[in-house]
């Protein structure tokens, strides 16, 4: 009898045992943490919710006010790189490193799947306007589709290109309007998408006057009264030099990463000296030296208004900075982590961290 009680006394202690582990790691391990680094975070266009995804395959679809999680998808399969929101949040895409992109309905959960004919990295996949889905792979290729939300159909409407180099990297700034490609002489090539520009055509006798809105790229094609017209322009692309550390010649500084601003006029590039330097593409405005980061720079975002950037290092720091005056504004330590995404919801900085964790930081005017 005596052992019998005590086997059972021992699986009355192992069972408190886990249960505490298990109530311990729910409350260290939230609902919204990956077990993995978080590869990205986005916000969704009202600003209502946010989509973080990690690399062990899962996305959170997160309310911005509560940071609840409303829904959850398991993608165990394959490793996330990128992730995207539409304009009414009825499509998520989300793209892996097989070089596959699969778009899912949230509507009614059906989805589709492209396959990307050559093997190169994906490295941008951004929702822009309405039912616009941007992708930019490694070897410098940047894809335009358009989603037929009703037909659930894709159409490939546009393949970037720049006349002036090939390019190596994009970027899209936070509101969906600005695309901004890194070129192998140094240069930057800017798309302006979603601008609005007055048309004059001439059909059966009589004279139109309509306006249209730019796809990007060097062609576009513009509908009415079944009439397809395919337009051609050669001023949609802005070649933009970045800043040289020669006075006498032109000498651009080395840089590994870049970011451009919510109106499209401020560009940050991260050297290979890890520092900021925050330039005015369409004015001549004083370049800005941001130093404060020892180690290299992971991500760094304007803010939705432009007037901050955030940059994170592995020196496990985040920064804000005035990017009017190039001042410290705040620093973020985080305890044996460092931050790998960064994005701005007005007055709250959410960043995902290499371990897993998704966390909030609110920006009090004291700061400022």
């Amino acid at each position: 009898m005596d052992g019998i009680f005590s086997q059972r006394s021992l699986m009355v202690f192992f069972k408190k045992i886990i249960f505490f582990v298990f109530l311990f790691l729910t409350l260290l391990f939230p609902k919204n943490r990956h077990f993995g680094p978080v590869v990205d975070i986005e916000l969704s266009y009202n600003h209502e919710y946010y989509i973080s995804a990690g690399e062990d395959g899962k996305i959170y679809f997160c309310n911005t006010q509560s940071h609840e999680v409303l829904n959850t998808f398991n993608l165990e399969t394959n490793l996330i790189s990128n992730v995207s929101l539409s304009y009414n949040n009825k499509f998520l895409a989300v793209s892996f490193n097989n070089n596959s992109i699969k778009i899912f309905n949230l509507e009614n959960n059906s989805s589709e799947t492209i396959y990307l004919e050559n093997n190169f990295k994906i490295k941008l996949l951004k929702f822009i306007e309405r039912g616009q889905l941007l992708c930019s792979t490694e070897d410098g290729n940047v894809f335009l589709w358009e989603i037929d939300s009703t037909a659930n159909s894709l159409e490939l409407v546009n393949n970037f290109k720049s006349s002036k180099s090939k390019i190596i990297n994009t970027k899209v700034n936070s509101n969906k309007r600005n695309i901004l490609s890194q070129l192998k002489n140094n240069q930057f090539a800017r798309w302006d998408i979603g601008q609005t520009k007055q048309i004059e055509f001439i059909e059966g006798g009589n004279s139109y006057s309509s306006n249209f809105r730019i796809h990007g790229g060097d062609q576009t094609s513009y509908t009415e009264n079944e009439s397809k017209l395919d337009l051609v322009f050669t001023e949609e692309t802005k070649i933009i030099s970045s800043p040289s550390r020669n006075f006498f010649f032109d000498i651009p500084y080395k840089y590994y990463d870049f970011d451009i601003s919510t109106d499209g006029s401020k560009i940050a590039i991260a050297t290979d000296n890890n520092t900021i330097i925050v330039w005015n593409s369409n004015f001549s405005d004083s370049n800005l030296f941001l130093d404060g980061h020892d180690k290299k720079i992971i991500d760094f975002e304007f803010s939705n208004d432009g007037k901050k950037l955030a940059t994170s290092s592995l020196d496990q720091s985040i920064k804000i900075w005035d990017t009017s005056n190039g001042r410290l504004l705040n620093s973020i330590s985080i305890i044996q982590d460092w931050g790998t995404k960064i994005i701005f919801s007005n007055d709250v900085l959410i960043y995902g961290t290499y371990t897993g964790d998704v966390n909030f930081h609110i920006l009090s005017n004291n700061n400022y």
